[in-house]
């Protein structure tokens, strides 16, 4: 019998996992790739070894084994799914279990108080006629066992009372428990990924082994800050990275790096297939429903809600020739399924600032910078985070990438403090029917006021029409001391307004057409 229990204690220890520590992970913008290390105990000869703790997604394309000592060789590896064990030791799933159970004994402690009190009040009712049966008692000896009978009968029927309603408090709330524990399981795998390894040592030895891969449930994308203290200071852009992890393990203190590459992209020569035209039956389309299917767009907050922001001193940038990383010199945690913040860099921009409206489609006015040498940025489009003064005042999408001139604009924001009245001037308006031909004038005014105690240079874009037909004519056109900027019907004013100041721009155009026939979009 004891050779037996130590025959099963040899085979457990020879077929237990050993947990490899997550070391370092290096972020792409989709996937990653993590590094772990851990310690082995080898005896001389080949034997095997089970190696826990990995991510719940592994491209086993991309594993790579190395061990520090020079005696140890890796034969061969499996990466296998354990079924048998479940991914209960994240915090956040442990956190879970020990609440229902908690709340399951309270409902059983709440229970068992209950049957008592039933019991006592069951007993009580079965001798309530000692009093008719025993003649003998006197109407005060009766009085006190009334008494008696009505204070402690409605004393357990209020603890009954109470003990059902906890029950009931106890139920939902593990129900709610176990709703939520499912819906957290549901992200994660129904395995565990183990590594088995064969391995060969040529001495009894300790050693440290490195398993690194890639895993596809982590991305990140970049999210900026834009500060500005004042219209006197450039801005201030803080470039930071938003990272989502479901890997089904945490990471806990792990050295990181952020890469601006995609490793999984498809990078082969395309091949160009001949062009070739021919005739096709002409017919009438059946119409039909049109549908649009767009990416799913997943995006993790953290337990409490919003982001979680990892405070770390800026790292260091490297900047490749197809791509660049940063490498943050704090390490970080960030738990699975959550999204965290990492600050990568900042910069101060080279910016001036002016003021824009178009106000024909929306009449605020928007407080604008004017960024230069944008091309040196060297950064992603992505989500920005705009603050004027210390104070939040709006979001908005930056694109450093497709900018086709030397001027990046960038929206600041409305500035309530200058004003925009946009009307049609109906003195100046008419319709005319001459012959065979209507003419219909228009006149516009743009009122622009400058509430501010300083003065500003202010933008203001309209447009107006032009013809898609040779019958239909824009004429008699006046823009005042507007400028026509290209054959879109663009035209454009550029103010200075001083400060209280006010300006009226005004212009006006005439459309010509057969009157047999309708203009649309007037």
């Amino acid at each position: 019998m004891i050779l037996f229990a130590l025959f099963l204690a040899a085979i457990h220890a020879a077929t237990a996992a050993i947990p490899a520590k997550l070391h370092s992970v290096k972020v792409y913008l989709q996937g990653a790739e993590l590094r772990h290390l851990t310690s082995v105990q080898l005896q001389p000869g080949e034997q095997q070894i089970i190696i826990s703790g990995l991510a719940g997604q592994i491209d086993d394309r991309s594993i790579r084994l190395a061990a520090d000592k020079a005696g140890i060789t890796i034969l061969a590896y499996q990466l296998r799914q354990n079924y048998l064990k479940q991914n209960d030791d994240l915090p956040e799933i442990r956190s879970l279990i020990d609440s229902i159970h908690y709340f399951t004994r309270l409902q059983e402690d709440d229970k068992v108080r209950w049957e008592v009190l039933v019991q006592e009040q069951q007993m009580i009712l079965a001798n309530k006629q000692v009093g008719g049966a025993n003649s003998g008692m006197s109407v005060l000896e009766l009085q006190k066992l009334a008494d008696f009978y009505r204070s402690r009968l409605a004393e357990l029927n209020l603890k009954i009372l109470q003990a059902k309603r906890g029950d009931e408090v106890h139920v939902e709330r593990i129900k709610k428990l176990r709703q939520q524990l499912a819906q957290r399981k549901a992200l994660l795998p129904e395995f565990v990924q183990e590594l088995v390894l064969d391995v060969a040592s040529s001495t009894a030895v300790t050693g440290k082994l490195e398993i690194t891969y890639t895993s596809p449930n982590v991305y990140w994308e970049p999210f900026y800050d834009l500060r500005a203290e004042s219209l006197a200071k450039p801005l201030q852009l803080i470039a930071k990275a938003r990272i989502i992890q479901q890997t089904a393990i945490d990471w806990k203190d792990v050295a990181i790096a952020i890469s601006s590459a995609v490793p999984t992209q498809f990078v082969s020569k395309p091949i160009l297939n001949p062009w070739v035209l021919d005739f096709v039956q002409m017919y009438q389309p059946i119409a039909a429903k049109s549908s649009r299917y767009d990416a799913d767009v997943v995006q993790m907050e953290s337990a409490q809600g919003g982001f979680t922001n990892l405070k770390s001193s800026i790292p260091t940038k490297q900047v490749n020739y197809l791509n660049y990383e940063y490498q943050p010199t704090e390490r970080v945690t960030i738990k699975h399924n959550e999204a965290s913040l990492v600050t990568l860099e900042e910069k101060t921009l080279q910016n001036s600032y002016g003021h824009y409206v178009a106000p024909k489609q929306q009449k605020e006015v928007l407080l604008m910078a004017y960024v230069t040498d944008w091309e040196k940025l060297n950064l992603l489009p992505g989500n920005a985070r705009i603050y004027m003064e210390n104070a939040l005042v709006g979001e908005s999408w930056l694109n450093f990438q497709a900018g086709e001139n030397d001027t990046l604009e960038l929206s600041l924001g409305i500035d309530k403090r200058v004003q925009v009245i946009y009307d049609q001037q109906c003195t100046f308006t008419s319709d005319r029917k001459l012959l065979n031909t209507r003419k219909k004038d228009y006149a516009y005014i743009i009122k622009v006021k400058n509430s501010h105690q300083t003065a500003i240079q202010l933008v203001v874009e309209d447009v107006i029409p032009i013809s898609a037909h040779k019958d239909i004519e824009v004429i008699d056109v006046k823009l005042g001391n507007a400028s026509l900027m290209n054959d879109k019907g663009l035209i454009r004013w550029k103010l200075n307004l001083p400060a209280s100041g006010s300006q009226e721009l005004n212009y006006s155009f005439s459309i010509k057409y057969p009157k047999n026939k309708m203009v649309g979009n007037l």
